[in-house]
């Protein structure tokens, strides 16, 4: 039997190409070879640069060597590098991926707590963060939104106490208007009654009677700019009936005011100043302007009196000053309160030519 019959597994290809299979007995003698050379019939020549691996086989004191070139592993190591940098590659996409995934999925619900923050700062009170998760961000925004239904009824709270707070010092201004002008009304009927002039008698109790249905007005601070100016024209009718011919009124009204919101009680006010310190001479005259004015009413009671100094005026409005012009003064407190401190009365007057105060209040319906 020939030994390459035996020895048929000794071949070179399951190596690699340009490998060679060799069995040597242990005299050094050439046993088998495999290789591209014997393959073609032609000798076997050992080449440079070949990694030479043996192995010897037990029992027969032969050995197997395999001479593999070193570009066989040149390859290999080429292919490893390349797999290596692939894996490496799409190592790093996939990581890249799931940081933007996670940091994405962070960033969002931490916006949202921004941006609720930043309504809070911007004075939304009702902004919830709608969460689902128990993590440390589910914590804070459950932390958040309860917050926020605290500070909301702490403001609701605040808000209802300060606005009763506000109606009691609007009713209480109001309450310290009328009594002047009752007792100096009941002196005039009471004098009436004496003279037995009962005509202008109950014509006066009549205006009396219109005045003050007006100024109850059913308990309500607020009125309308068309009741307001129908009180002023009662309490100027009563004192027509007192001053007679040395009064004259005249009127400037834009109807298009009259269904818009006002205090109550502004009017006659600035009318009573007017006839008890503003006479010059034994006449006087007072026009009434009811007006828009942008976004405002305007409201202007002009006479022709005596005027005032500007350190009068400065006195009147001065919260802290001297108890001079109680009822001007009060109007403006009053418009204060319910309107905002840039509505309220302004005054403008010349020394012996006559008086302007201009009331302003917010249109509103």
């Amino acid at each position: 039997m020939q030994i390459s019959d035996l020895l048929d597994a000794v071949d070179y290809r399951k190596i690699g190409g340009y490998s060679t299979l060799r069995v040597v007995d242990g005299t050094g003698r050439v046993v088998i070879e495999s290789s591209p050379e014997t393959a073609a019939g032609e000798s076997g020549s050992m080449e440079r640069n070949r990694l030479l691996l043996s192995e010897p086989l037990d029992g027969l004191g032969w050995e197997l060597q395999a001479y593999v070139p070193n570009s066989l592993f040149d390859e290999s190591a080429d292919k490893v590098r390349r797999m290596t940098l692939l894996v490496c590659l799409v190592s790093a996409i996939v990581l890249a991926g799931l940081g933007i995934g996670v940091s994405s999925y962070f960033s969002r619900r931490i916006q949202k707590i921004v941006g609720s923050l930043n309504d809070f700062r911007d004075g939304d009170f009702q902004k919830r963060i709608s969460y689902t998760g128990n993590d440390e961000l589910g914590q804070i925004a459950a932390a958040f939104n309860r917050m926020g239904s605290n500070i909301e009824e702490l403001i609701h709270r605040n808000y209802a106490v300060s606005l009763q707070k506000k109606e009691a010092e609007l009713e209480s201004l109001q309450a310290q208007i009328n009594p002047h002008f009752l007792y100096n009304t009941l002196s005039s009927i009471s004098r009436l009654a004496q003279f037995g002039d009962v005509q202008t008698l109950q014509l006066l109790v009549q205006e009396l009677a219109k005045f003050y249905r007006l100024s109850l007005n059913r308990g309500e601070i607020l009125t309308t700019v068309g009741k307001e100016i129908e009180h002023a024209k009662a309490y100027i009718a009563i004192q027509c009936i007192k001053y007679g011919d040395r009064m004259n009124v005249y009127y400037d009204i834009d109807p298009e005011v009259l269904e818009y919101t006002t205090v109550k009680l502004i009017l006659q006010p600035m009318l009573e100043n007017a006839l008890e310190h503003a006479w010059f001479g034994s006449t006087i005259g007072i026009r009434l302007v009811v007006e828009k004015c942008d976004s405002d009413i305007v409201f202007k009671v002009i006479d022709t009196g005596v005027g005032m100094k500007a350190e009068t005026i400065q006195q009147i409005l001065d919260p802290d000053g001297p108890r001079i012009g109680y009822g001007i003064r009060n109007v403006d407190s009053r418009i204060k309160l319910h309107g905002g401190s840039r509505y309220g009365v302004v005054i403008g007057s010349r020394t012996g030519i006559g008086t302007c105060i201009q009331i302003t209040i917010p249109r509103r319906m």
